[in-house]
């Protein structure tokens, strides 16, 4: 299988465990070794100020939560669109930071879009490309408007996405009608 290291998994519908239940997962790494990831639409209660204050004791101007980004312990990390302060850039035009000197300076002078995670997604040698075969999960590409978009939304708007793939790839879509109630 090739690499899906900077695409999106899409929980199915019918997936019940609760950790990935209507999830959008980044890929951050996938090797034969296995697989990486960050749950992107799952935020938490507390805010980045308050999270902040704990962590360093020091203060915040970045609004928005912190985020859960999968039920396996893993430093924080942020994902953002400005490469000053990135470790890495996940795909065009998303970066990485996970340093904490780097996280520091980030979340002290935030001034690009950022969402902050704590725990990530892993799988094993195997597991993900076992877990694809059962149809656990779509396969999507990451655009950097659906990663930063609102959580909320997030899962609908990219299963809706993929849906409009499936049937322009199936179907001659100069014949398809604008409005579905024309068929």
């Amino acid at each position: 299988m090739d690499s899906l290291t900077g695409k999106l998994l899409v929980a199915v519908p019918q997936l019940a465990d609760e950790n990935f239940r209507q999830s959008v997962v980044l890929i951050l790494e996938h090797s034969d070794q296995g697989a990486l990831g960050i749950v992107l639409n799952r935020p938490s209660t507390l805010s980045l100020s308050d999270l902040w204050k704990q962590v360093t004791g020091h203060a915040t101007t970045a609004e928005g939560h912190l985020f859960v980004g999968g039920p396996v312990e893993a430093r924080l990390v942020a994902l953002h669109t400005s490469n000053q302060w990135g470790n890495g850039e996940v795909i065009p035009g998303l970066f990485i930071t996970y340093e904490p000197a780097d996280l520091e300076k980030l979340l002290a002078n935030p001034s690009a879009p950022l969402r902050v995670f704590a725990g990530c997604a892993g799988w094993g040698a195997g597991q993900l490309e076992g877990e694809l075969e059962e149809g656990s999960w779509f396969i999507a590409d990451a655009q950097l408007a659906n990663v930063l978009t609102d959580p909320e939304w997030l899962w609908r708007k990219v299963v809706d996405g993929i849906g409009k793939r499936v049937v322009l790839e199936r179907h001659d879509h100069e014949r398809l009608p604008d409005d579905p109630e024309w068929n």
